[in-house]
């Protein structure tokens, strides 16, 4: 059993706020994936708060088992203003960048969806209309027919 003296070494607090630097940066990537999802799905009031409460809870959980694995779980202040201070780069740096990049994927994603979507129901439509047609051309004469004096 190691160890861990009451005050980390510099040189272990150096390490431990790089790494958690370099953590955060990756919460705010997954931050991004649940923004394409939310992008994607519903846009609800109830959806976003659900969402959000889902990613908080995933970063929790996650970043007890990265101060687990890196400060053989201790929380210090360093650390979680480093894996903050990751995440703030992130989400006004490359965030940025990665929303209007996924924003314009979504939407070049829809229009060709909706464009097979179109180019497939329109047989169906067709069949439709020659339908429509037949039922009123039938109708007519069927009226003809019956209320003719």
């Amino acid at each position: 059993m190691k160890l861990v003296p009451y005050l980390p070494s510099m040189a272990d607090q150096t390490r431990v706020f790089l790494y958690a630097f370099g953590f955060g940066f990756a919460l705010g990537i997954l931050y991004d994936l649940f923004r394409v999802v939310r992008l994607l799905l519903a846009r609800g009031r109830w959806y976003l708060l659900a969402q959000d409460i889902f990613y908080f809870l995933c970063c929790t959980v996650l970043s007890f088992f990265f101060f687990l694995a890196v400060s053989d779980g201790g929380w210090r202040s360093y650390g979680v203003g480093g894996e903050i201070l990751g995440w703030l780069v992130y989400y006004f740096s490359l965030g940025t960048v990665a929303l209007r990049a996924s924003e314009w994927t979504v939407r070049a994603v829809r229009r060709a969806v909706l464009a097979v979507v179109w180019v497939i129901s329109l047989p169906f439509r067709w069949a439709a209309k020659l339908f429509r047609r037949f039922y009123g051309g039938c109708r007519k004469f069927f009226k003809k027919i019956c209320f003719s004096p």
